[in-house]
């Protein structure tokens, strides 16, 4: 038998994979030049955004060197029999199984490296919406806002303008207008959407611009009222005040609001134990004002009034006592109002083109393990490569996933409710069985008005194996509920959610409103039913009406046919009693005369 070696041809790979290496470089290098402009925003530029990711290709040096450093000790290994018996316990490889391997391999790591350096090219269009907002900040400029009780040093007015700046800085896009108020109000700046210049007009502020003085809420919701423009956009008034009223009560005012869906939230400023009025805002010294009784003037904050009128319209109330108040938790509210579609924009920016690469470089990768993968030895290598295709695929599918998943929250985040919801509805049917995505879901069903879809999903979020429920669950749940008029259902949720928080205003607020429903629904019912049995009676005695005289009708058609047939009978007797009398009369005639006529 014919002794066989077997021999790699080592030098004509390093030959092959030397010039392709060059020629690749080479074709790169060109295609770099002619899409790198001198100008990086232009679209038709290339650029990368990580390119410190190119000097791992350097890497590829150390891989030819090990992968033909490990061919030519197999040739060695070979060429050391001299007999056939090595083909029993070695495999060998064919030439064209081990170059495959080798550009497989290169391919992979080269296109992953360059998919990490994430090239971008040309241009892509994103869609968005303009939204519109007016907020009229109504400021307190009465004497008492003169008053130091916050730290001794800062009067309220200060507070109330470091507030209003703050505020400021927090909106995008809102309008703004301010209105100041004492015993009257005027507007100090219409609505504008110039910032700075807002600022400005806020930083001017001061008591004595209005010299009737007093504290007018009822004249400053009015003046507010008026600054709005007639836009069909969300309108809210930020009133800042020590809530010390003077003046009438605003009830007509505050309906008229509140019938107009005017958002109102109110910072209260000022702390409980009050302070003296100075005589000279800004110099204390000078001495503080005193009343009829020849005492100084306290002023303290009414707390009590400012949340009366908070609850009558609905709205938001807040109380501070800090020289630099925290007003995250307006923001909060105010973020919270719904803003008015009023237009939509395309934006172009640069589109990212790693995509394709990292498509490469799987499938080079998929391509190597399949093209060594043994069908008939080495079973546990085969489930290996198996699993390891299969992890492969599954991280794909779970990044995805997670793309789709991110594009939802970013569709909520900008109010597409509708479009996130669809989103939310198709990733169910590919996100895994351990995520869990019910209270997204519902928060993005309630938005879109699918209140049914969110009850649904706030219940199955509650009823969670092995996580503790939240309260904003349960008063979620019971906002879902309450759009369904689901009253008693709202008033078990909220019950729930007390028990977890028992501090929420809100949702005491929110129980105290379905209790009030559900009084209201039940009145109704009873009213309703009252009304139906009513109907139903006076159905009833229509109906008996109606039969009684139906009887009586029958009875006189009876009458009636009865009478016309006796009249016909009479008739008819009468007729044959005539012609009764007339034969006889004509038979004594015929007895005095002869059978031929003649008179003799």
């Amino acid at each position: 038998m014919k002794n066989s070696r077997v021999v790699y041809p080592i030098r004509r790979f390093v030959s092959f994979f030397i010039l392709f290496e060059i020629v690749f470089g080479l074709l790169f290098y060109f295609v770099w030049k002619i899409y790198a402009g001198e100008q990086p925003d232009d679209a038709s530029t290339l650029i990368f955004k990580n390119p410190f990711y190119f000097f791992l290709l350097l890497l590829l040096v150390p891989f030819y060197v090990s992968y033909f450093v490990k061919l030519h000790k197999l040739n060695l290994f070979v060429n050391s029999y001299r007999n056939a018996q090595h083909n029993s316990f070695i495999t060998f490889k064919s030439n064209k199984k081990i170059f495959t391997n080798i550009f497989l391999l290169r391919n992979a790591f080269v296109f992953l490296i360059l998919a990490l350096a994430h090239p971008i090219f040309g241009e892509k269009t994103e869609e968005g919406v303009k939204e519109n907002m007016e907020v009229v900040i109504a400021m307190d400029v009465s004497n008492s806002m003169n008053a130091r009780d916050i730290d001794g040093k800062t009067s309220r007015l200060e507070v109330a303008k470091r507030s209003v700046i703050q505020l400021m800085n927090s909106f995008n896009g809102q309008k703004i207008g301010v209105c100041v108020f004492a015993g009257g109000a005027y507007i100090q700046l219409p609505l504008t959407n110039d910032y700075p210049i807002a600022k400005m007009f806020v930083n001017e502020i001061e008591t004595n611009m209005l010299s009737n003085q007093g504290t007018n809420i009822d004249q400053a919701f009015r003046t507010s009222f008026e600054m709005f423009s007639e836009e069909k956009t969300t309108k809210a008034i930020i009133m800042i005040t020590d809530g010390e009223n003077h003046e009438s009560s605003p009830s007509r005012i505050l309906s008229k609001v509140k019938e107009e869906d005017i958002k109102v939230c109110i910072l209260g400023i000022g702390s409980k134990t009050g302070g003296l009025v100075p005589v000279q805002p800004g110099r204390p010294e000078l001495g503080y004002k005193l009343g009829e009784d020849g005492k100084f003037l306290m002023s303290k904050v009414d707390t009590k009034f400012i949340k009366s009128i908070a609850t009558k319209v609905n709205g938001y109330a807040t109380l501070t006592a800090h020289p630099f108040p925290d007003l995250s938790q307006l923001i909060a509210e105010i973020k919270k109002m719904k803003r008015n579609k009023i237009g939509s924009f395309s934006l172009k920016i640069k589109a990212d083109k790693y995509q394709f690469l990292l498509i490469i470089s799987i499938i080079s990768l998929i391509l190597y393990f399949l093209n060594n993968l043994p069908f008939k030895k080495n079973t546990h290598l085969k489930y290996s490569v198996l699993f390891f295709l299969f992890f492969l695929t599954n991280q794909n599918f779970a990044q995805s996933w997670k793309d789709s998943l991110m594009d939802a929250r970013k569709l909520y985040q900008n109010k597409e409710y509708v479009q996130a919801y669809e989103k939310y509805n198709r990733i169910l049917k590919i996100v895994p069985k351990n995520i869990d995505l019910s209270e997204e879901l519902a928060q993005a069903a309630y938005k879109a008005e699918k209140y049914d879809v969110a009850e649904e999903n706030y219940i199955k979020k509650a009823n969670q194996k092995g996580v503790k429920p939240k309260s904003s669950t349960y008063h979620n749940l019971g906002n879902a509920q309450m759009k369904q008029k689901n009253y008693q259902g709202a008033i078990d949720a909220y019950k729930k959610a007390l028990k977890l928080n028992p501090t929420d205003e809100e949702t005491r607020y929110n129980l105290s409103e379905a209790i009030r429903k559900l009084k209201q629904q039940q009145n109704n019912n009873k009213n309703e039913d009252k009304k139906n049995q009513n109907q139903q009676n006076q159905q009833n005695q229509q109906n008996k009406k109606k039969e009684e005289e139906q009887k009586e009708d029958n009875s006189n058609n009876q009458s009636t046919i009865s009478n016309n047939t006796v009249d016909k009978i009479l008739d008819n007797l009468s007729k044959q009693e005539a012609k009764t009398k007339q034969k006889n009369q004509e038979k004594k005639k015929s007895k005095g005369t002869s059978s031929s006529g003649r008179d003799w």
